[in-house]
């Protein structure tokens, strides 16, 4: 047996919560134990997968889309979360956190692809970043500034010096110690000021606030330092790399058929066209063409796309290639049984985690 205290702090290392896309519903989901007998591994949860985690003895499924996405306003006996509540059997569920995860997903997809220098889609985590606000005279904002951007704050993706101003009025009154570089000791003073604000990365803050103090006029200057837990920016959920050599669109998807042991793909391109620069985006990632083309992609690999993603893929000249859904996520119960059980190894705890034999895709093509 194992707590559930233990698998929640495992699976948040595997895939940290604090990636999950805001819509999602990531980690215990169905909490019906304290403590687990067996694990079961599984994209989707049906009442299928539930019936052989009773058959083998395992209380708690491990999948990755969530068994509940959203808000519901009631539960019916034929639900597949009251089948699990009623059997005793916890869920949980590691979706978009999956997928985002430095060893996610994503990035075992690339991996698979012989893709080589792999980053992310954008070059920053926005949970990694804190947000600093300024308030300096007017006449200092360009200053201040300067000084942010030196340390390294206001940096977006490829895009620099990216901060926001607003215009106000300051007011203070200096105390009989201070040493004011504006106004009077004693007296209320109002100064003109702009308000400066930027995203800056944690491990800058420091500096970025000492290099703001040297170059204010101020004794006491005013700022603030912001978290940024859940910030309103798009995340994205891909990545991207290099093959070692050109290869031809068709070259590329025998690898893909043969990696993912599937029969065919859709594509979009001519078959005899070179590629280098490779985009991947697990699942439903064919609205993610614009932002592949960005970053000089030749190609979007990715599991789904719809009819208008092809057509915005032909007039960005971008090669589309969908390999279905459920093939490019079926990586997920490697992942998670490799790295619960290595986990549970080192704190020598015997509990079994294994693939759900149930598992399949949801649909054939005929």
């Amino acid at each position: 047996m194992v707590s559930k205290k233990i698998v929640n702090e495992i699976m948040d290392s595997i895939a940290p919560l604090k990636l999950a896309m805001e819509w999602d519903n990531c980690g215990l989901i169905v909490d019906a134990n304290d403590e687990y007998s067996g694990i079961l591994v599984c994209l989707d949860v049906t009442k299928k997968i539930i019936d052989e985690a009773i058959e083998k003895g395992c209380n708690l499924i491990v999948s990755h889309h969530p068994a509940l996405f959203s808000k519901i306003n009631k539960i019916s006996k034929d639900d597949v979360v009251f089948y699990a509540v009623s059997k005793k059997v916890s869920i949980y569920s590691a979706h978009t956190n999956m997928d985002l995860a430095e060893n996610g997903l994503n990035q075992k997809l690339a991996e698979d692809m012989g893709l080589k220098n792999i980053s992310s889609f954008e070059d920053l985590s926005f949970h990694d970043y804190k947000k600093i606000v300024v308030y300096a005279p007017s006449m200092e904002a360009e200053k201040i500034k300067a000084s942010l951007s030196s340390a390294g704050a206001g940096m977006i993706g490829e895009y620099s010096e990216c901060m926001y101003e607003s215009k106000g009025v300051g007011s203070f009154r200096p105390s009989d110690r201070a040493n004011p570089s504006v106004g009077k000791k004693g007296k209320l003073e109002r100064v003109e000021e702009t308000r400066i604000e930027c995203i800056c990365p944690v491990d800058r803050v420091s500096d970025a606030i000492l290099l703001v103090k040297q170059a204010h006029s101020y004794e006491e200057p005013a700022i603030d330092v912001i978290p940024l837990e859940y910030p309103n920016f798009d995340v994205s959920l891909g990545r991207i790399g290099f093959l070692e050599k050109q290869l031809t669109i068709e070259e590329f998807v025998n690898i893909v058929k043969k990696n993912l042991c599937i029969e065919g793909v859709r594509v979009c391109g001519d078959l005899k066209r070179k590629i280098k620069k490779v985009a991947v985006c697990c699942g439903s990632g064919g609205d993610m063409i614009c932002a592949a083309k960005a970053k000089g992609a030749d190609m979007l690999f990715t599991g789904e796309a719809k009819h208008n993603h092809y057509i915005d893929a032909v007039n960005s000249d971008i090669v589309l290639v969908e390999a279905g859904h459920y093939n490019t996520e079926k990586q997920f119960m490697e992942i998670v049984i490799r790295s619960l059980q290595e986990a549970f190894d080192s704190i020598q705890c015997n509990v079994a985690v294994a693939p759900a034999k149930a598992e399949e895709c949801p649909y054939e093509v005929i």
